[in-house]
């Protein structure tokens, strides 16, 4: 976080803010791990096994603005002497720590909003498109992922997958080795180990059948997530490889322009004024990390 300020407020509530927005950011980095998770940043991205894709694809994002403002009116500010806890400094720090806050949010719906949706080639969030596509120009989640010259392969399945626990458990290993067995663009198989699940938040039967089905194989290899912002009329899951996540650079967070806040007195009201503004990004530069297993109550049986 950068923080320039104005030359016309150097004071000590300009110190006491500064600081409380300090701790809320170092507090939320601390404990946003699940969404965090699932998520690369472009400099935290291992390119040695980077593949190259067909001349003219490319990866498709565009960077979206995060904008937010609080004031601190001028019959408030005088009520804050800086020195002591009055209510109207707590009431300027849950300001501050809000605004810091909401640019988290911001980013991290973002993220969860566009794998949820990546059966798609884009999707609406705050004003703006996401694009979904892989390079190869198909959605994150496709049956038709081209590779090599002729080759096809697919990261969506659709089928019964979650019924008993031996049902379950059975599904859990056929589709980890469907991400196993995914080709690179010669062909060869590039042989990750699927170790994190992703399920919505709101199916707690299909929760309790992963979390058994995990138990009874290696509970120590699988790290489950539920993502807050997805929901589902069915059981569906996804199944990645962390490692092939990083090493392919699979998920991308963009981080362009990374959040600034700026603070000014307002010549005309003596309003103390606070801004903050950031330009994000989220892409998906391959699909052969993740899968997508949808299991609607009509499916037939895939394994």
């Amino acid at each position: 976080m950068i923080i320039y300020s104005s030359k016309g407020k150097k004071n000590t509530l300009e110190y006491f803010i500064k600081q409380a927005m300090g701790k809320k950011d170092d507090s939320i980095k601390k404990t946003t791990g699940q969404t965090d998770a699932l998520f690369c940043k472009e400099n935290g991205c291992s390119r040695k096994n980077f593949e190259t894709f067909p001349a003219g694809l490319k990866v498709y994002f565009e960077n979206i603005e995060f904008e937010k403002e609080f004031t601190i009116p001028r019959k408030e500010m005088e009520k804050i002497s800086g020195i002591g806890q009055n209510e109207a400094l707590q009431n300027t720090y849950r300001r501050a720590e809000y605004a810091i806050g909401s640019y988290h949010r911001f980013c991290r719906r973002m993220l969860e909003t566009a794998l949820i949706n990546a059966t798609e080639p884009e999707t609406p969030y705050k004003g703006f498109v996401l694009d979904l596509r892989t390079p190869d120009g198909e959605p994150l989640f496709s049956e038709n992922h081209p590779f090599g010259d002729v080759g096809r392969q697919s990261n969506l399945f659709k089928g019964n997958f979650f019924g008993d626990e031996k049902r379950t458990n059975e599904s859990l290993y056929f589709l980890s080795n469907k991400i196993f067995d995914m080709k690179d663009e010669l062909g060869r198989p590039l042989r990750y180990v699927a170790d994190t699940i992703i399920i919505p938040v709101n199916r707690t039967d299909l929760f309790r059948k992963i979390t058994k089905a995990i138990d009874a194989q290696d509970s120590n290899h699988w790290k489950l997530i539920t993502l807050p912002s997805w929901f589902s009329d069915d059981d569906r899951l996804m199944i990645m490889s962390s490692n092939a996540n990083i090493e392919l650079c699979g998920n991308m967070f963009w981080n362009r322009v990374p959040l600034v806040v700026t603070n000014w007195t307002d010549s005309h009201t003596s309003n103390y004024i606070w801004n903050l503004r950031g330009r994000v990004a989220v892409s998906f530069n391959t699909y052969k990390h993740i899968l997508l297993a949808i299991d609607p109550s009509t499916a037939e049986d895939p394994i």
